[in-house]
């Protein structure tokens, strides 16, 4: 769910939005820009310039100094937002621009010195906001009156809207069409589309997220982006819906296509390796039972239930990425000790570890530590995580190792998995967790994988209300993955 902080930020910018949807004249729009920035900060001093002539001039002939003048010209200069400390407090400079041409600078005294990110990031999207719309009022102001300015705006403004190659449309909680552009009569008769964008849309109001849908139907494929925006304190969803048949996102999905056919032939040969196996020595039992003598027998049966349990893995892997994938995957929460768990994931990896020559060690807070969540998924996402350690270890060093730590608090688990492995460059920190990717290095072709097993883990812990994320990592030294979970209800 999203955090209080997040909910905040929507909303003021959805605030901001609006406060600036009312501006109908260049004279407004310096008005609500200082209502903006004053809602924020107060400010003891205003200023608005602009170039006139080849000069930076004082719209509205405040009186001004100097320095300030100074400061004012090297910020239009510079075309970005800047802070000057001024005596007890600091001189805020905000060029408003449109590209690279300055449209006019805002300037304000304010009696702090020290700025918050999220005041920044405010700063920022009035900024470019306003730039585009003052832009448009300086094109108006040229060929119409000050009486035909707020129509002609908006004629401009559905005039471009419509104009999209998008079908837009804004739902309201009841999923009733509240604005639909011109575009959007190009997908009415589509009802399997239109279905899908309810499903979409209720998600996005119901999780008060982002949802984004790349959608194959009818031989087209469809960009699907919703977004949660809030209006007089009511909730809606704004949709976009672009189709991308005959643009370059196409070759997006032909190169996913691509990377599942390498997926294909990656688990053709996971499968066919244990296969192989348990072919070729249930054949020597059958040809030369009456020769072999009871240890032979034994140890060739035991390769094979190794075999078919490798084979079995691999296809309920199979299954729980189908799952995924259709988005049918339930968890079945229960309650056990994830210390417990965690010890047999470590037994579990003991051959593989010791094929690989990797100890593994495992360091806790508490010897006990219950949690209510699905063991199952919790057990697949660990191993998965210790698995790929023990993989990817550095071959050439002697001693390779997975350490494995567990904490606590009331309510939460923090799992970290940290080797001495060949590493992950940090280009690929954002792509490891997606679906058939393997990063691009020879020691990683050295070892076999379905390039699924990742992804698996981050949407298992995901669904959990949980994280999972790359502490850190470094080509050569080794990485530490860390997981975090809710403990659940106890």
């Amino acid at each position: 769910m999203q955090s209080q902080n997040e909910t905040n930020i929507f909303g003021r910018i959805s605030n901001i939005i609006m406060e600036l949807s009312k501006i109908g004249d260049i004279e407004s729009s310096y008005s609500t820009l200082s209502s903006l920035i004053n809602s924020m900060v107060k400010t003891e001093e205003e200023y608005f310039f602009a170039e006139k002539e080849s000069t930076l001039s004082e719209i509205f002939n405040h009186n001004y100094s100097r320095d300030i003048y100074d400061l004012i010209k090297w910020g239009y200069s510079q075309g970005d937002i800047s802070m000057f400390p001024e005596g007890e407090g600091s001189m805020i400079i905000l060029p408003i621009s449109k590209g690279p041409k300055v449209l006019f600078v805002y300037a304000a005294y304010v009696k702090l010195q020290e700025f918050s990110n999220e005041f920044m990031m405010f700063l920022r999207i009035i900024a470019f906001l306003m730039g585009s719309l003052y832009e448009n009022l300086l094109l108006y102001n040229e060929i119409l009156d000050k009486n035909a300015i707020i129509e002609k705006n908006k004629n401009f403004l559905d005039t471009l809207i419509n104009g999209s190659i998008d079908s837009i449309i804004v739902y309201d909680k009841s999923m009733n069409i509240y604005f639909k552009n011109s575009s959007y009569d190009s997908i009415s008769g589509n009802s399997l589309l239109l279905e899908r964008l309810h499903d979409i849309n209720i998600a996005t109001i119901d999780s008060n997220k982002r949802q984004i849908v790349e959608l194959e139907q009818d031989d087209k494929f469809y960009s699907i982006e919703s977004l949660p925006i809030y209006f007089e304190q009511e909730s809606f969803a704004l949709c976009f819906i672009r189709d991308i048949s005959g643009t370059k996102e196409l070759e997006k999905l032909k190169q996913l296509d691509k990377m599942k056919m390498e997926f294909l032939s990656m688990m053709s040969h996971e499968l066919r390796t244990p296969l192989s196996a348990v072919k070729a020595y249930s054949e020597t039992i059958i040809t030369a039972f009456e020769d072999m003598d009871r240890d032979t027998t034994l140890a060739f049966l035991t390769t094979i239930l190794t075999e078919a349990n490798h084979l079995e893995k691999l296809l309920n892997d199979l299954l729980d990425f189908s799952k995924l994938e259709l988005k049918t995957l339930k968890l079945e929460p229960s309650v056990f000790d994830i210390v417990e768990l965690i010890n047999d994931i470590i037994n579990s990896s003991e051959q593989a570890a010791t094929a690989s020559k990797v100890t593994v060690s495992f360091e806790k807070s508490k010897e006990h530590i219950k949690v209510n969540l699905d063991k199952s998924r919790v057990r697949q996402a660990v191993t998965n995580i210790l698995q790929n350690a023990i993989k990817f270890c550095d071959r050439e060093k002697e001693n390779s190792f997975a350490k494995v730590s567990l904490d606590d608090t009331p309510s939460s688990v923090e799992i970290k998995v940290e080797d001495n492995g060949i590493g992950i460059n940090e280009k690929y920190y954002s792509k490891v967790f997606e679906k058939f990717f393997k990063v691009d290095s020879s020691l990683t072709y050295q070892v076999q994988g379905t390039g699924i097993g990742l992804s698996m883990a981050k949407e298992f812990i995901e669904m959990h209300g949980g994280s999972i994320c790359i502490e850190k990592s470094l080509e050569g030294i080794g990485t530490t993955f860390k997981i975090t979970l809710p403990k659940g209800v106890l």
